[in-house]
């Protein structure tokens, strides 16, 4: 769960600021699994700790109630981490149209969002157009947290054939007895800090936050191999 954490948080600095040779993002969609009481908030805290701490509060969500709410969070941060707990609810929230319509729309725009970080994402168009939303290379990065039976349990035939959970690194926790161990004031060290600030704060190339530049991390010939 410590690793999940931290894949999301460096996928949410290194958006719209890098890319390998073929092309590819660091937007990524992350769900940790694990028992009640083994400790899945710990990374969550983590990470809005971190971004708070360097300024960037506006790059992480913790809660979400509908797909206007997720085109609210790209228009303030267009690199942005959604941090969901009891994710096994939300999939089956989102699932049900008829009792939650206003969530449904949230897995169709997760994965437009998923498809368009290399190139432009628009919003609905509505009459009025201070509410239209227009991201170049939109970096919206999932980790979402829940119990194994709230999680398989809500899978459905759609959500299984719609294309959404193949964009899901799960990863389950192997331990569902951890030991126990004395809660600690959370206080992120300074270099950890002084690292995220800076990737924050990179830019590659001219207007970061309108038009980005990504930066091409060139791969060596046994990476490509590994890759293939």
């Amino acid at each position: 769960l410590a690793l999940a954490g931290a894949i999301a948080l460096c996928a949410t600095i290194f958006g719209r600021k890098v890319q390998d040779d073929f092309g590819t993002r660091s937007n990524i969609y992350i769900v940790g699994i694990s028992p009640s009481g083994s400790g899945k908030d710990h990374a969550r805290r983590i990470n809005k700790l971190l971004l708070a701490d360097c300024g960037a509060d506006a790059m992480f969500i913790d809660d979400l109630a509908s797909d206007a709410g997720l085109h609210v969070g790209l228009g303030l941060s267009p690199a942005l981490l959604l941090q969901l707990d009891e994710f096994g609810r939300f999939i089956a929230a989102t699932g049900n149209p008829g009792k939650h319509p206003w969530m449904y729309k949230i897995i169709t725009v997760l994965m437009k969002l998923y498809s368009s970080s290399g190139d432009v994402y628009k919003g609905p168009m509505y009459a009025d157009a201070s509410k239209n939303l227009t991201v170049y290379s939109p970096n919206c990065v999932l980790y979402g947290t829940t119990v194994p039976h709230s999680f398989f349990a809500n899978l459905t035939t759609e959500s299984l054939s719609d294309g959404f959970l193949n964009r899901l690194l799960v990863i389950e926790s192997s331990n569902t007895d951890p030991d126990s161990q004395t809660p600690q004031p959370l206080e992120p060290p300074e270099m950890l800090m002084a690292v995220v600030r800076w990737w924050i704060q990179y830019s590659p190339g001219n207007l970061v936050n309108v038009v980005p530049v990504a930066r091409r991390l060139v791969s060596t010939d046994g990476a490509v191999s590994v890759f293939v």
